[in-house]
């Protein structure tokens, strides 16, 4: 028998299901399973249990993406597009009969390019709990080499 998620309906694996006390011969079907077998495993492809057949999805999950307004955010469901983040250059210059200056006060400008970026980077590195794992199992010098250092220097803070 195998086994699906009953919430994701992803492929869990197979079990061996037990014979019936009551009826010779036949197994109990437990909720979530069945008899069909999914297909093979293939790199970036998870089998689902769908309308009772199983269906290949691109396998995004968890994987970093962006919104419509250009947020970070994490990819919960299976087959989701992943999307590009979205230009650091928001604010549109404005030209002022000799030069294109930014628009707004300069401070403003500046100010909303750090949050864009320091929003980058936060979603970058990933997620606390995975941050905190790698630096108690490798230590605080080469999490900053292997996680701070590339992300920040994929992603300077405006000047």
């Amino acid at each position: 028998m195998y086994k699906f998620d009953p919430t994701t309906l992803e492929y869990c694996g197979e079990h061996e299901c037990q014979l019936s006390p009551l009826e010779k011969g036949v197994y109990l079907m437990p909720q979530h399973f069945t008899k069909s077998e999914p297909p093979p495993k293939k790199e970036w492809i998870t089998p689902i249990f769908k309308d009772g057949k199983w269906v290949e999805v691109l396998n995004t999950k968890n994987f970093k993406s962006f919104d419509d307004n250009g947020n970070p955010k994490l990819i919960t469901e299976f087959g989701e597009d992943i999307r590009e983040p979205p230009p650091i250059e928001l604010v549109k210059p404005k030209w002022n009969g000799s030069k294109f200056v930014e628009s707004g006060p300069a401070s403003e400008v500046l100010e909303r390019k750090t949050l864009i970026v320091q929003d980058r980077r936060a979603f970058e590195y990933g997620p606390i709990g995975e941050q905190l794992d790698y630096i108690y199992h490798n230590g605080i010098e080469k999490w900053k080499i292997d996680i701070v250092d590339p992300v920040k220097d994929a992603n300077p803070l405006p000047k």
